[in-house]
């Protein structure tokens, strides 16, 4: 039935029929995808035989006798193609291939739904297996693999990842493929808790590759790159975001569900007491809601602090958090620390190694400190339209204190304060009350879409003393780790009681103490 030749089956074995043999058949008739079925027998006797793929066939038998003498397959144009003795099922006369040739070339593809993803996200797949031969395919497998690749790895091909014995297979199946595209259905996958720039890889393969190929074909490896998105905390104070709902600010925040010791948990920003905002708040915890990682992926459990007038007293899904307006704008710092002296000419200041006072500056200045700020010593900068850029760590000193009077403290008051990459310490009060009111905490950035990375800013950033801004820009990408380390924050801004105590002694030496508001919060149990 193949349609060889006596010379061919001679030269292929004689009678003998090889396991090749076998397959090459079953290829062509699966291929061939063949339905038989008769029509009502004709007054000539013949019997029409409908194959998908193949045209239609007559099977001539003798009418007038109710004898088959042969059972004899025609193509449409009259040529024999196969030949069957009725009586014995011999084949008799020369004969050729009983179906037509399978022509087919399968080529996989895989494509992820994105080039990057956070640990613990879900990534969606897209599969499918393009054939660009003539007929049907013979029955094919198919599997997926997938392959975590270190950074500084080079991405593999897809028959390296689908020989790894380390790669997972995820998804598998068999079926003929039809020409053109067929899509394969391939489950979506998580990314697993690895360090960030690993990239999980994924391949789709196919066997037979071709009708003239029993090996597998491999598609095109598509990876997506394990990223994270960086955490703030807020410790010893609260978090107020926007001034009236005239123009309302949101507090949107990412978190992260992972597995980790074998507990799911939810890992996000978060600050230690209230949080509100005139607009809406998503996804970062008040009460210290994701300090060690929530067990429940439910936001309200993390939101007994959150201060919301959003016109509802059920917290879940749907319902909003936030829109608490605050009447008053930010305070004028400035004004409580009035005119002192100026600065000149100068570009930089070191100051641990300036004396007690305020000083003011029309200006651009550069800030340090070479030594932590000493006993008894306080420095403020106020300079509230000019920018004043902090190049080097600031570190009030170690030392024991024995009142309030010995406390260090610095103030910096400015439009615009940029924070160099380097800097990991600000022991200082950041006030960004100006025009623009900028905090940059990674000045170095200017597009954050185009030039951050992992390895940018990546140091982590300590600032012990208030913040004050109309814009904080949170550039620095440490922390968000693997494991318990998942929640470790890029930016802390710590909220300490020497802030408290030093105001409390400048207000008396400046010869009054005054209240400037008062605002009443539920009791925390």
């Amino acid at each position: 039935m193949l349609g060889r030749s006596g010379a061919q089956a001679n030269a292929n074995g004689g009678r003998n029929v090889t396991a090749a043999d076998y397959e090459q058949l079953r290829a062509r008739l699966a291929g061939a995808s063949i339905n038989w079925y008769e029509n009502n027998v004709s007054t000539d006797g013949v019997n029409t035989i409908s194959v998908y793929g193949g045209g239609q066939f007559d099977v001539a038998r003798d009418f007038q006798t109710k004898r088959d003498r042969a059972i004899v397959i025609r193509d449409q144009a009259g040529r024999v193609v196969y030949k069957i003795l009725r009586r014995c099922a011999n084949p008799i006369g020369a004969m050729n291939s009983a179906v037509p040739s399978v022509d087919f070339n399968l080529n996989p593809v895989v494509n992820t739904g994105s080039a990057y993803g956070e640990a613990g996200s879900t990534v969606g797949l897209n599969g499918s297996v393009n054939n660009t031969g003539t007929t049907v395919s013979a029955n094919a497998t198919w599997e997926a693999r997938s392959l975590v690749v270190d950074r500084d790895d080079p991405t593999p091909s897809g028959s390296q990842i689908f020989s790894n014995n380390t790669a997972n297979r995820f998804a598998t199946g068999s079926r003929t493929f039809p020409r053109n595209v067929t899509q394969v259905p391939l489950p979506s996958r998580t990314l697993p808790d690895t360090d960030v720039g690993d990239r999980l890889c994924f391949v789709l393969s196919v066997n037979p590759r071709s009708h003239t190929s029993s090996s597998w074909a491999h598609s095109a490896v598509s990876c997506v790159v394990v990223a994270k998105s960086p955490k703030i905390q807020v410790l010893g104070g609260d978090i107020v975001v926007g001034e009236s709902s005239a123009d309302p600010d949101r507090i949107l925040t990412s978190t992260t569900r992972k597995s980790v010791s074998g507990t799911n948990r939810t890992y996000g920003s978060w600050g230690e007491y209230a949080i509100s905002a005139t607009g809406s708040i998503e996804g970062m915890a008040s009460g210290a809601g994701y300090s060690t990682g929530a067990t429940s992926a439910n936001f309200c459990t993390v939101s007994y602090l959150t201060l919301t007038n959003a016109g509802s007293n059920i917290c879940d899904g749907s319902s909003p958090k936030g829109n608490f307006e605050y009447g008053a704008g930010l305070p004028d710092i400035s004004a409580r620390f009035g005119s002192g002296q100026s600065l000149g000419s100068a570009a930089s200041v070191d100051l641990s190694d300036q004396s007690n006072g305020v000083y003011t500056t029309n200006r651009t200045i550069n800030v340090n400190a070479d030594n932590d700020i000493g006993v008894g010593r306080w420095v403020v900068i106020n300079a509230p339209n000019q920018t004043v850029n902090i190049t080097g760590d600031i570190r009030y000193t170690g030392a024991p204190l024995s009142s309030a009077a010995d406390i260090p403290q610095v103030v910096i008051i400015a439009n615009r304060i940029n924070i160099r990459e380097s800097v990991q310490r600000v022991d200082a009060w950041l006030i960004a009350s100006g025009t623009n009111g900028v905090i940059n905490t990674c000045s170095q950035i200017s597009n954050p879409v185009t030039q951050l990375d992992a390895g940018r800013c990546d140091d982590r950033l300590t600032v012990n003393g208030p913040i004050a801004a109309r814009q904080l820009l949170l550039y620095r990408t440490a922390g968000a780790g693997t494991g318990s380390a998942s929640g470790d924050p890029a930016e802390v801004f710590n909220l300490r009681p020497d802030a408290y105590l030093w105001a409390t002694y400048y207000s008396s030496t400046a010869g009054r103490i005054q209240t400037v508001s008062t605002q009443e919060l539920p009791p925390r149990f």
